[in-house]
Order: C-alpha cells, then sequence, then structure tokens
C-alpha cells in the first residue's frame, strides 16, 4: 500500500490562451508559413512558464489519490483549481462522496474537516487558468519569450532578464 499522495494527469488541454492571430501580431508577423512554428514555439514557452512558476497554466484534468492517515491538510500538485468533478472516500469496496471539506483553490490546499482514517481519498478536479484568468504579466512573459525564440534571440536557451523579471511574481519557491 501507497504512503503518500499519487496525481495523475488524465486529459491537457492545448493551449487556448491566446489566439493565433493575436500572437502573430505581437510578433508583426502577415503570413502564414510559420503557424505552425509559432503554434509550437507558443506550447513550448507555456511549458516553460508553467515550469518557472510552479503552476498549471494550461487546463488539466488531474485525479489525486491518498491514503496517509492522520492528516487533514493536502497540497495538491497542481493549480489553481478551477472545478471539482469529485471527491469520495474509499473504504475497502465502499465509496462515500466526501461533503465536509474546504479548499483553497489559489493555494491548491485542500482541507478535510477530520483525517484520514482507514480510508483513501480519491479526488479528480480540473485546474489550470482562462484567458481572461491568466495574469497579464505572465501573458506578457509567454508572448515576450515566444518572440525571442522566434526571432532566435534566446541566448542560448538562457530566458532574457524581462522575461524572468515577469515571472518572478508568481514564481514559488519550494524548500
Amino acid at each position: 500500500m501507497f504512503t503518500k499522495n499519487i496525481f495523475k494527469v488524465l486529459a491537457m488541454d492545448h493551449q487556448e490562451l491566446f489566439d493565433l492571430r493575436e500572437v502573430k501580431n505581437y510578433l508583426r508577423i502577415s503570413y502564414d508559413y510559420d503557424d505552425y512554428l509559432i503554434s509550437s514555439l507558443l506550447d513550448a514557452t507555456i511549458g516553460y512558464a508553467e515550469s518557472f512558476i510552479s503552476l498549471g497554466i494550461r487546463k488539466r484534468v488531474i485525479e489525486f489519490t491518498s491514503n496517509i492517515q492522520n492528516i487533514n491538510a493536502f497540497s495538491l500538485k497542481y493549480h489553481p483549481i478551477m472545478e471539482i468533478e469529485n471527491i469520495q472516500l474509499k473504504t475497502g469496496q465502499e465509496e462515500e462522496a466526501l461533503q465536509d471539506y474546504r479548499l483553497d483553490p489559489q493555494k491548491g490546499v485542500l482541507y478535510l474537516s477530520r483525517p484520514l482514517e482507514g480510508a483513501e481519498l480519491q479526488m479528480r478536479y480540473s485546474c489550470g487558468f482562462t484567458r481572461n484568468s491568466l495574469s497579464p504579466s505572465i501573458k506578457q512573459g509567454i508572448l515576450l519569450h515566444t518572440a525571442q525564440m522566434y526571432d532566435r534571440s534566446d541566448q542560448g536557451g538562457v530566458i532574457s532578464e524581462e522575461v524572468r523579471n515577469l515571472y518572478l511574481l508568481f514564481r514559488k519557491v519550494k524548500i
């Protein structure tokens, strides 16, 4: 039996945060023959931003399972939380819907009213940002990083100070 939290990404939406026309306008491009390259660079920069700031920017559906006993607060690896599909406690073959919990969607912490005792917690939720909920600073960082990669001014894989400074406000440092 495991004694840790398990996160499984069931689905991840491709980026819907930026319209290709919006990115091409930012890059001052009017032709179509680089559309695939621009989309690929945009996906790469969103992935980099997610890694750098430790937040799931793209929408994901997550299955979270834990059987760690005697705790009632769980840090969810992927957040901010958009919607909880279900939360249940599983004891042997029995499953019951969990109703008594509190959630901090921005910090990604699930608080149970009582610690787990002899049960397994199973939760399915979606997380990420919408076009309107993503910070303008993160959007600007993604667009600027995409432009630098497109112009091949990426400086050998090192992000520019401008991009870094836009992301730093949101970076979570783990100790």
